[in-house]
């Protein structure tokens, strides 16, 4: 509740994007940083009223959003790091890292909760579906990381 507050998130206006990159790579296809934009524009489109939120481990994801979207909310209260890093829970500083897991966990509640939310594939996108109980208003990217075709086709509804 906390963070709803500070960030001003009303869940039922929201448009949701969860982009999991840095090493996720190694394990699944990763949406290219126009392709997320031409989704959340497009669901924009749908939802002109609806804030964007974005959540992402990727300090280039966030760099490009703005220069794509200007008006978006992103928590500054969990670790970012640059593409050729690792997991951000690697970067954690001893002593913070129960802090971080719990920080982290409300936003991924808070994300499951919006009325839409993009995510690619990988744990993080599976559990916000969890969290949220169905697959309703969730577009999800899903391409084998062997596969060089990218099209439409990668976006689950």
């Amino acid at each position: 509740s906390d963070l709803l507050v500070k960030y001003d998130i009303d869940p039922t206006r929201t448009i949701a994007v969860c982009y999991r990159g840095t090493d996720k790579k190694t394990e699944t296809g990763l949406p290219s940083y126009d392709g997320m934009i031409d989704k959340i524009q497009q669901i924009h489109k749908q939802y002109p009223t609806h804030k964007i939120l974005i959540q992402t481990d990727e300090i280039g994801f966030t760099e490009y959003v703005k220069t794509k979207i200007p008006d978006f909310i992103q928590f500054g209260d969990v670790i970012k790091v640059t593409t050729d890093k690792t997991a951000t829970q690697f970067y954690v500083e001893a002593g913070h890292k129960l802090e971080h897991a719990q920080t982290f966990l409300a936003i991924m509640y808070i994300l499951s909760s919006c009325s839409n939310l993009i995510i690619n594939s990988g744990n993080v996108g599976m559990w916000l579906c969890l969290f949220r109980h169905n697959t309703n208003g969730v577009s999800q990217y899903f391409k084998s990381k062997d596969s060089k075709k990218i099209d439409e086709k990668c976006w689950l509804y």
